[in-house]
């Protein structure tokens, strides 16, 4: 320290027994070598240091992480549901499908595409209609 003055510097000490015990010790050592410095004990341990540090982070991975379990939970419950539907007899989930097998089989396959698609129609049109837009706004974010 004499040859390169630093006006900050810190003493890391090594130890198996609790930081404050050795407090009074390691003052005594740092007053015989220099009376004139300051000595501002913290007592804190490394680990504690770096936990203060890392805090930030291990918070916003618990974040994630309890946002995805919800997520998890949600997409369960939902898959659950359109099994659920998807597996009870036609005369609960529609009333109208009674008489199918008295109708042609051009009829049959008509009616089970319309049922199909009707509703993925709406939700593709939709999308792309909400798509569109957006992709022109995240291609003005995108480095050229």
């Amino acid at each position: 320290m004499r040859q390169q003055y630093s006006p900050f510097a810190a003493l890391v000490v090594r130890t198996t027994a609790t930081p404050n015990l050795l407090l009074g010790a390691v003052r005594t050592q740092v007053q015989q070598i220099d009376k004139i410095l300051a000595f501002q004990p913290t007592g804190q341990t490394v680990q504690q240091i770096l936990g203060q540090g890392l805090w930030a982070a291990r918070m916003g991975a618990a974040l994630l992480g309890l946002f995805g379990a919800l997520a998890l939970i949600l997409a369960s419950i939902g898959i659950y549901g359109v099994l659920a539907y998807s597996v009870a007899p036609a005369n609960e989930r529609n009333r109208a499908a009674h008489g199918v097998g008295a109708r042609n089989p051009r009829q049959v396959v008509g009616l089970v595409l319309n049922r199909a698609c009707s509703w993925r129609g709406v939700g593709a049109i939709v999308g792309i209609l909400v798509a569109l837009p957006v992709a022109r706004l995240a291609a003005g974010l995108l480095y050229a």
